[in-house]
C-alpha cells in the first residue's frame, strides 16, 4: 500500500474487520516484513519448537487449513550406515554450494556499497543520470543474487555434515528422487534397506528391488570398496600414524642445542654459530 493511502486504507480495515481491537501500523523497514512471515510460518509449521504439543491457538490467528499438514511415514528402515550415507551426501552438495553462496556474499557487499553510495549521491544532489545509474547498477546485483540462489534452490535436495540424520528433497519429483536416493544407497553404498513393516509381501517386495539395486550399481559399490579399502590403509600405515614413538630426549637436546647455540651468537654476535 502507498504510503500516502496508508493511514485512510488502515482505518478502513480497522473498521470494517477490527470491531475495535485491531491496529494496523506500517512497517518502517519493508525487509523486515519477511521476518515476520517467516516467524508466522515457523509457528505453524512448529519449526524448532516441535515439542511444544498440539497448537490450539496462536497469536497469529492462523487458520487451520493454512498450517502445515501432519508429518506421515511412508516406510521405515533399519539405519545401518545411513547416516554415513547423508554425510558423505551432505559433503558434496556443501562442497557445490560454496562457490555460490561465495559469489552471494561477495555480491552482497557490492550491493550494500552501491546502496550507500546512492544513498550519498541523492543527499549530495548529484545529477539524475548518476542516481539512475547506481539504480541500474542495484538492480543487476539483486538479479545476480537471485539467480545464483535460484540454482541452489533448483537442485531439489538439502544435505549438510552438522546434521547426519536428515536430507530432504523438494520439488515435483521429490518422491521419485527419494526412492531413487534409497535404491543407490542399497545398491552403491551397501545400505541394508530392510524395512520395519509388519506386511510380509512388501518386505518381499523391498528385498527384491534391494537385489535389483546390487545389481544395478555393483559397479559403484566396488569402485567405492576399493577407495575405502585404500584410505583405511593409508590411515594404518606407520608413515602417515600420527602415533609415532617420539624420542623425547633427543627432542630436549636438540632443543638445548639450539637456545645455547642462540645464547653464544647475542654474547658473540658470530652469525656462523647459528649454523
Amino acid at each position: 500500500m502507498p504510503k500516502p493511502l496508508f493511514s485512510t486504507w488502515s482505518k478502513r480495515v480497522e473498521k470494517i474487520w477490527g470491531n475495535g481491537f485491531a491496529n494496523l501500523q506500517r512497517i518502517k523497514q519493508p525487509k523486515a516484513a519477511g521476518t515476520y512471515l517467516i516467524k508466522a510460518v515457523g509457528y505453524a509449521a512448529k519449526g524448532e519448537n516441535a515439542d511444544q504439543g498440539l497448537i490450539k491457538g496462536n497469536r497469529y490467528n492462523i487458520a487451520q487449513c493454512s498450517r502445515a499438514p501432519a508429518w506421515v511415514c511412508v516406510d521405515s528402515f533399519e539405519a545401518g550406515n545411513m547416516a554415513a550415507i547423508i554425510k558423505e551426501c551432505g559433503y558434496k552438495l556443501e562442497q557445490w554450494r560454496k562457490p555460490l553462496n561465495r559469489s552471494i556474499r561477495r555480491i552482497e557487499k557490492q550491493l550494500e556499497q552501491t546502496i550507500k553510495a546512492k544513498s550519498i549521491a541523492k543527499q549530495a544532489k548529484k545529477p539524475d543520470d548518476v542516481v539512475h545509474k547506481l539504480t541500474g547498477r542495484i538492480i543487476r546485483l539483486e538479479n545476480q543474487i537471485r539467480s545464483n540462489r535460484e540454482k541452489i534452490k533448483s537442485r531439489n535436495v538439502y544435505a549438510t555434515t552438522k546434521n547426519i540424520f536428515c536430507m530432504s528433497f523438494d520439488g515435483e519429483h521429490a518422491e521419485e528422487m527419494t526412492w531413487d536416493f534409497l535404491l543407490w544407497s542399497a545398491g552403491a553404498r551397501g545400505w541394508s534397506i530392510e524395512s520395519r513393516s509388519e506386511d510380509e509381501t512388501y518386505r518381499q517386495t523391498v528385498a527384491e528391488a534391494k537385489r535389483t539395486a546390487d545389481v544395478e550399481y555393483a559397479d559403484s559399490y566396488y569402485r567405492f570398496k576399493e577407495k575405502r579399502a585404500y584410505w583405511q590403509s593409508v590411515l594404518h600405515d606407520e608413515q602417515f600414524s600420527h602415533e609415532k614413538q617420539v624420542d623425547h630426549e633427543a627432542e630436549l637436546s636438540r632443543s638445548m642445542l639450539m637456545v645455547e647455540q642462540y645464547e653464544r651468537y647475542f654474547n658473540t654476535g658470530d652469525p656462523y654459530l647459528l649454523i
